[in-house]
């Protein structure tokens, strides 16, 4: 049967099939108007809603963002927004549209006949029921920028578009998607959106309901450096409210030493008996005015009343125990400080509850630094729920910095936005100054010292941002991080510590192995071979290289997954090049929805994105067997790798039934099952069961000198050496003493970086210099240099051989330890980091995506698994039967099988891990999380954490520096100048 005609066959039965659907829906969870009025659930994890958004940025990651939308549809309409449901649009923006021409139209489940069709400005002019003020408002009320908060919840579909032409039209627009099963009830012009208005028109007074609370009131005076406590109350309980008020914080009157008071003065909650605290910040971000002084900000969650209290109305939940304090750090006492905490039972399971929590960062930006400011970093599971951010920078241009907001290690941002400003709701610079409105506003704008200051809030209620297993916020400093700024920023959000999305396997398509192992079968293939691009977002100017394939008919494949899942995400690594790709997803032969992804992106083509399977698919499988049916006809499906991330809840689930009256699945449709491979164990320690390996520990700290990078240790005659890299010298350090006994000049510029050892002599990447110093081992005297590539970094050495990662060529270089000659350079993907051997042959990690195998005459001989951006740190085991990665940006341990090149496993890390080693003596890995100045030590056999270290200060270039021999680890500390040296030894 042609190609052709098989996919038209699938076609039709896709159409069959669809009329099957499981009757066993997802959990409840408030939508739309819902959502809105219920505020008491905010800490509720959202296990079914996956945030989103869609915005005019600039598709080749510059600064136009303005006039680029999906695409142009049949009517000649722009199309803003295209999705399949079910799922709910909370937030429109949009700003630099000709008012008396743009219009805006929404269709709701794909029906032809527009439910909305009206003028933007009359849509925000609050006058049109259901959108009403203040659920919307214009350029006047919002400093610049249109936005409605009127819900538009879908059962099946969404498009929103508009005929506005103008080139300077910017919009943004967030949304939910919920799980295919989840019931909808579209919106219609009747919705009623009465009592959340009235909510919104009252501001300042708490939107929750006040019954069974309890008030704790009291009056202290706060020393100069003192603690007091406010609250100690034990669970489970919930404050539902606290409330200050402090003499020379007022509504009307702006004190003089007000930012003295809200900048010195910090609360502090801790819960459950923790040792640090969930809220630490000071008075003036926490209430939502920012580090620049006092103002009424009046927010439907938080602000200051017209009583002059401070209030924070968010819901805060916990279940064993409370301590509110407010800390002074003040040169004089302020006394009177009056308080009001309310609080009352909570009798749910906490189960699926978050805990209330912020993150406050001071934060110095330099220009083109390539790093967004970040507001949030988190592991776990919860939702971001606000951001406040005061920043000041170059009068106006340092408000070009765009946010992007990642979800669950997807390296495509969920949220692209446009501008600071619009961001925040506002347009064209604040351009009308300052506001103040239930869910965003404008605190201050004002130049001080040459510079321009602003402090803005954003809520995120019915809008929360939920995360499953890691969820990062940041913002530009300036169109592409190109203004240098100072940014202090606090974001409230709700976690608990657990990860709910648990990543349980990966396809890697267009890898043999992965292939086989899965069972993946084609048809109707298109193209298959390699391409190499760049994501959207932080990492667009990191281009990495992947193999995969395209169809137009279907794949078929199979991906074990936690029978304990409540649901699976099944997020694809796919070409965004090709737009509006579409394919119908079965799950074990049954219909779970159409995967279908508007619009595309020509300059930045990967792109991650997820499908979420419903637990009557998954729930108590091993594994799920899923078929993909190309369903845009004349458009190519691609697809360069799956991830399986099993949905993990706590509460033990009612059973669901298995899905009914679904035909069976046409043999010539789907290919018979390959059952998948038994996981690899990995290799247990091979000490004799006779030893006990002691707990590590660090036993010293030996100063070296200045900004510490590489070390390499030689057993022989007990010496580290230890690369100082403002020095361009070598530190010398006696093992048995731990002493420094010499410090070696290299005699070059270069900036000392990786160190390796080998044939009694010393090799030194200089980065700057691109080439390496050649030492002798005994007496320091330089032999030597060999010109390598641009940036040299890390390095290994091993019978004679010196591998070096030259990081900005791109290539390995391969050196001979006898005669110090280069024997060959190798290209092998952008931007190689270290190195790790077994002695014939060395694995380097490279930062664009994965890690090659190079042998020991220069050869390129396998390239590992795609391992995702970031691919930093590299190790193997004492057999060389495992390698292990750490990924920065993704944050992830991975084993891979040297032999097939495939992912065995892999386990989140938090921070961002750099560089390891192992240590073959008991088998352990040592990972350096330098942002937490930590070592995280896991057992390599099960990854499981040994220890989490405390070492020296690594600061911003930390992290490079690991090494073990002889019983010891030994770990450069860039930022404080010393060596620590950890004890890890059996018995």
């Amino acid at each position: 049967m042609p190609k052709r005609l098989v996919a038209l066959v699938l076609l039709a039965l896709t159409a069959q099939l669809t009329l099957s659907v499981p009757t066993n829906v997802a959990a409840a969870e408030p939508y739309g108007v819902d959502a809105m009025l219920q505020l008491d659930h905010l800490p509720y994890l959202q296990m079914d809603a996956r945030a989103g958004g869609q915005s005019s940025y600039d598709r080749t990651g510059g600064n136009n963002d303005y006039g680029n939308y999906l695409y142009t549809d049949a009517n000649g309409d722009k199309v803003l927004l295209d999705l399949l449901g079910p799922g709910t649009v909370y937030r429109m923006w949009f700003t630099g549209f000709i008012p008396e021409q743009a219009s805006i139209k929404v269709y709701f489940d794909g029906e032809t006949t527009p439910r909305i069709n009206m003028l933007i400005r009359d849509l925000v002019a609050g006058n049109h029921p259901p959108f009403v003020t203040p659920l919307v408002g214009n350029e006047l009320v919002s400093s610049g920028g249109y936005y409605s908060y009127v819900p538009l919840p879908f059962s099946k579909s969404i498009k929103i578009v508009t005929n506005q032409n103008a080139l300077w039209f910017y919009y943004n627009i967030g949304y939910d998607l919920y799980s295919p099963d989840t019931p909808v009830t579209t919106w219609t012009p009747t919705q009623d959106t009465s009592i959340v208005q009235s909510l919104w028109q009252h501001a300042g007074v708490d939107p929750k309901s006040d019954s069974g609370n309890i008030a704790a009131i009291g009056t202290i005076n706060l020393a100069s450096g003192s603690t007091q406590t406010l609250l100690d109350l034990a669970g489970p309980r919930s404050i539902s409210s606290i409330k200050l008020r402090i003499p020379g914080i007022s509504s009307t009157t702006f004190a003089s030493d007000a930012i003295d008071i809200l900048n010195n003065l910090w609360i502090k909650i801790y819960w459950d008996n923790e040792s640090s605290p969930s809220v630490s910040a000071p008075l003036g971000s926490f209430f939502s005015m920012g580090q620049f002084g006092a103002y009424p900000t009046r927010s439907l969650m938080v602000g200051m009343d017209d009583a002059s209290n401070l209030y924070i109305y968010f819901p805060m939940p916990f279940q064993n125990r409370a301590r509110v304090q407010l800390v002074s750090q003040r040169a004089i006492a302020t006394n009177n400080i009056s308080f009001e905490i309310r609080h009352a039972p909570f009798t749910d399971s906490f189960a699926n509850v978050g805990y209330f929590k912020t993150a406050y960062t001071f934060q110095t930006r330099w220009a083109n630094d390539g790093r967004d400011i970040l507001l949030l970093d988190t592991e776990g599971a919860g939702q971001l729920v606000g951001v406040v951010a005061s920043l000041a920078g170059p009068p106006n241009v340092f408000m070009e910095g765009d946010e992007r907001i990642y979800v669950d290690d997807s390296q495509t941002p969920a949220i692209q936005g446009t501008g600071t400003e619009d961001f925040f709701n506002g347009g064209w610079y604040f351009d009308r100054g300052l506001f103040t409105l239930p869910t965003h506003g404008l605190a201050v704008h004002s130049p001080s010292g040459g510079q321009d200051r602003i402090a803005a809030y954003r809520l995120f209620l019915s809008d929360a941002i939920p995360f499953r297993k890691h969820l990062r916020v940041g913002i530009e400093h300036g169109n592409r991080n190109s203004v240098t700024m100072n940014a202090w920023t606090l974001a409230y959000y709700y976690a608990q510590p657990t990860a709910r999305a648990v990543l349980t396997d990966v396809l890697d398509v267009g890898n043999s192995a992965s292939e086989a192992s899965h069972g993946y079968t084609i048809s109707g293939a298109t193209w298959s071979g390699t391409r190499g691009y760049t994501y959207d977002g932080v990492m667009d100017a990191y281009g990495s290289v992947d193999d995969g394939r395209s169809l137009r008919g279907y794949s078929w494949f199979r991906l074990a997954i936690n029978p304990a899942n409540d649901g699976v995400i099944v997020r694809r690594k796919l070409d965004q090049g090709i737009a509006n790709q579409q394919a119908t997803v079965f799950v074990d032969g049954a219909p779970a929805g159409t995967w279908y992804i508007a619009g595309s992106n020509p300059n930045h083509r990967w792109r991650d994105d997820d499908f979420l399977i419903p637990a009557a698919y998954t729930r108590g499988k091993n594994a799920i067997t899923l078929q993909l049916v190309d369903a845009s006809l004349n458009i190519d499906w691609t697809e360069f790798q799956y991830t399986a991330y099993s949905l993990i809840n706590p509460v033990a689930p009612a059973p669901v039934p298995t899905p009914t009256n679904i035909p069976p699945a046409s043999p010539t449709m789907v290919p018979t099952a390959t059952p998948l491979p038994t996981p690899t164990i990995l290799p247990t320690p091979t000490s004799p069961p006779s030893q006990v390996c002691a707990p590590p520990a660090v036993v010293a700290t030996i100063p070296v000198g200045t900004s510490p990078k590489g070390i390499a240790v030689d057993p022989q005659t007990n010496r580290i050496y230890v690369g100082l890299y403002n020095d361009s010298s070598v530190a010398v350090i006696d093992a048995r003493t731990n002493q420094r006994i010499a410090v070696w000049s290299t005699r070059s510029r270069g900036h000392a970086n990786g160190v390796a050892v080998a044939n009694g002599r010393v090799f030194v990447s200089m980065r700057d210099t691109a080439n390496v110093v050649v030492l002798d081992a005994t007496t320091g005297a330089v032999i030597g240099s060999i010109p390598v590539g641009g940036m040299p970094y890390g390095m290994r050495a091993a019978n004679n051989r010196v591998w070096v990662a030259n990081f900005a060529a791109g290539t390995v270089s391969v050196l001979d330890a006898t005669t110090n000659r280069l024997i060959a350079t190798t290209k092998i993907g952008d931007f190689p980091s270290f190195v790790a051997t077994d002695g014939t042959r060395a694995f380097v990690s490279y930062y664009s995506g994965g890690a090659a195998v190079v042998g020991g005459d220069g050869t390129l001989l396998n390239r590992l698994a795609p391992l995702g951006t970031g691919a930093f740190g590299i190790a193997l085991d004492a057999t060389a039967s495992h390698v292990y990665v750490t990924n920065r940006e993704e944050r992830v341990l991975w084993v891979v099988d040297p032999t097939s090149g495939s992912i065995v496993r892999g386990t989140p890390l938090s921070p961002a891990p750099f560089a390891m080693v192992l240590n073959p003596i008991t088998n352990r890995l040592f990972v350096v999380l330098a942002a937490a100045n930590q070592i995280d030590v896991r057992d390599a056999a099960t990854l499981q954490r040994v220890a989490l270290l405390p070492v020296g200060v690594q600061g911003d270039q930390g992290g490079d520096g690991i090494a073990a021999a002889n019983g010891r680890v030994y770990v450069s500390n860039n930022a404080e100048g010393t060596v620590s040296v950890i004890a890890d030894a059996c018995q």
